[in-house]
């Protein structure tokens, strides 16, 4: 669930996986609803800096969580000819994706694999709002399986490189 931090305040912002070459989001997220049940306005309106480590760890969670409910009831979802999001999975302060890819396991050869991972975490590290919500704790995991249910990969991104 990607939070913002404007003007060092806790701020939710849209949450979706897109479909390839689509401008329009695949999945939505209600910030306001997901930010809503777990953030007072009081609260929100807060500097981050006021909250210890443990109070910014059950926000993230609890607003990871209510999104990922929220992204569960739009699923499973066709995200391309040969990927489907069949859920999302809130553990801690960490959203984890799950694709079923319609390949085998087998003929997904590791350099194709290491493909996957590297663009998944250049699609993560592209977006300002997943930078923003793991700077300040969150993460992205993402779980591919193939068309009979077996594990291809999985990768949890905590951060992104910084650029120049």
């Amino acid at each position: 669930m990607p939070f913002l931090i404007a003007a060092g305040m806790l701020v939710l912002g849209g949450s979706w996986a897109r479909a390839q070459d689509a401008d329009k989001p695949v999945v939505h997220v209600d910030a306001d609803r997901a930010v809503g049940g777990c953030i007072t306005p009081e609260d929100g309106a807060r500097p981050l800096s006021d909250f210890s480590e443990a109070e910014r760890y059950a926000m993230i969670a609890c607003v990871t969580a209510e999104g990922a409910e929220q992204i569960n009831r739009q699923l499973p979802r066709q995200i391309d000819a040969g990927t489907t999001l069949e859920r999302v999975v809130a553990s801690g302060t960490t959203l984890t994706y799950h694709y079923r890819l319609d390949v085998s396991a087998a003929e997904f050869s590791p350099e194709l694999v290491e493909q996957l991972k590297a663009g998944t975490r250049a699609n993560v590290c592209s977006q300002e709002q997943m930078r923003n919500t793991m700077a300040i704790g969150g993460a992205y995991a993402y779980a591919w399986t193939d068309r009979k249910g077996e594990t291809i990969d999985t990768i949890r991104i905590v951060s992104c490189p910084e650029t120049p």
